[in-house]
C-alpha cells in the first residue's frame, strides 16, 4: 500500500498511461467525431540559403546547358533525318534520344 501511494505522488493518473475505468466508457470511441492522430504533421527541410553570387553563377551555367541542350537537339534531328534511309533501326533510337530533350529541357527551367 505504501508503494502505490509514494507511485501516486510521483506520476500522475494522465501522465503514466494508466486507464481507470472512470475515464472511459466501455462503449465510446474517443475518436467517433475525428480519426486519431498517428503521425505528427511533416514539415517540409528548411533550404539552405546561398549567396548572390552562386545564385547567378547557377543561372549562367543552367542558361549555358539550356543552349547547348538546344544545339544539341537540333544536331541529333539532323543526324536522324540523313541516316533515315540507310539505317532506319538507328534513325528510331536518335529520334527517341531527340524527344529525351524536351523533358530535360523542362527540368532545367
Amino acid at each position: 500500500m505504501t508503494h502505490e501511494r509514494a507511485l501516486k505522488k510521483v506520476f500522475d493518473q494522465d501522465i503514466s498511461g494508466i486507464h481507470t475505468a472512470t475515464s472511459l466508457s466501455p462503449l465510446s470511441e474517443p475518436w467517433a467525431d475525428e480519426p486519431p492522430v498517428l503521425y505528427a504533421e511533416v514539415l517540409p527541410p528548411q533550404r539552405k540559403k546561398r549567396s548572390a553570387s552562386f545564385i547567378h553563377q547557377r543561372r549562367k551555367v543552367r542558361h549555358l546547358a539550356e543552349d547547348r541542350l538546344i544545339d544539341l537537339a537540333a544536331q541529333i534531328m539532323k543526324l536522324a533525318d540523313e541516316i533515315r534511309y540507310y539505317d532506319p533501326l538507328m534513325a528510331e533510337a536518335l529520334d527517341e534520344a531527340w524527344k529525351a530533350t524536351d523533358p530535360a529541357l523542362t527540368m532545367m527551367q
